[in-house]
């Protein structure tokens, strides 16, 4: 049974912002937060599935469990939506859906959500993918260094897929003794949980958003974008956005005292959306 949702400052007067919530515990950062919004600012968020229920195994499967959460909420547009990390992604392609069915999205956040790169699979596609990653970077030398990463996993890639088939015959004829199993580090609970999220993650191919986006960005995040404020998102944000760098790693930005500085920019920036949808 699908968790209800997540209600915060449940009376409150304004347009609620809606978060898309893909891990445990999000119950806490949404309550640090609606403490520093104020009562007057509700915050809804959609649980992830079910632990003990079946798992999404792809993008599409998040996307659809979410936008059922958000169906059900019966609000209207306009629309504000939010997620944190991972949820960062669905609530963009939540959005995109909106868009396409003629709804307005007032506002939309992506909380420290680095953009995912996938893992396409077959040659031409990796390359073609790969191609398109290198023409996006600001200056040469990020371009050698995701050129030396691309061809490193890809080779590694090829190895072992190669190594695969090769070792897959023997193995059923009993000649080659199977692998020995990886040793599961989560729960067993949440190691489902975990797996579907990384699948989700990997899967990811951006699209154009013809929208403003409010990115907030934490201090490791940043570094593994090699710096881009956008977190590799700049590309493919055709409305415009607005970086707001936040203190924090990506673990802790919900938490105190950081989360006193994301609510405050996050007021700011709702209030900046409403003045500009009065004005149009």
């Amino acid at each position: 049974m699908t968790a209800p949702p997540i209600r915060v400052n449940e009376n409150g007067t304004q347009t609620p912002v809606v978060f898309f919530n893909t891990w445990v515990d999000a119950a806490g950062g949404l309550q640090r937060l609606g403490a520093e919004l104020g009562p007057d600012q509700p915050l809804v968020g959609i649980e992830h599935p079910p632990l003990d229920g079946p798992m999404p195994q792809d993008l599409a499967d998040w996307v659809r469990h979410h936008r059922d959460g958000l169906d059900g909420l019966g609000l209207s547009s306009p629309y504000r939506l939010a997620g944190f990390s991972f949820g960062g992604v669905i609530a963009l392609e939540i959005a995109r859906q909106l868009l396409d069915e003629g709804q307005e999205v007032e506002w939309l956040g992506l909380i420290d959500t680095l953009r995912p790169r996938a893992k396409p699979r077959g040659l031409r596609r990796y390359v073609g993918y790969h191609l398109r990653e290198l023409l996006d970077q600001p200056d040469a030398s990020l371009r050698r260094r995701h050129l030396r990463t691309a061809v490193r996993s890809g080779t590694h890639r090829t190895v072992w897929r190669i190594r695969g088939r090769v070792l897959s015959p023997l193995r059923r004829a009993g000649l080659v003794a199977p692998p020995p199993r990886k040793a599961v580090v989560e729960s067993g609970a949440l190691w489902p949980l975990r797996k579907a999220i990384w699948r989700g993650y990997i899967d990811h191919v951006a699209f154009h958003y013809d929208q403003p986006v409010v990115l907030f960005t934490g201090a490791d995040n940043r570094a593994k974008a090699d710096g881009d404020p956008s977190l590799r998102w700049a590309r493919y944000l055709r409305g415009g956005y607005e970086v707001v760098p936040v203190p924090g790693d990506h673990l802790d930005i919900l938490d105190h005292p950081h989360v006193t500085v994301v609510g405050a920019e996050l007021a700011a920036s709702l209030e900046r959306a409403r003045q500009r949808r009065r004005a149009s």
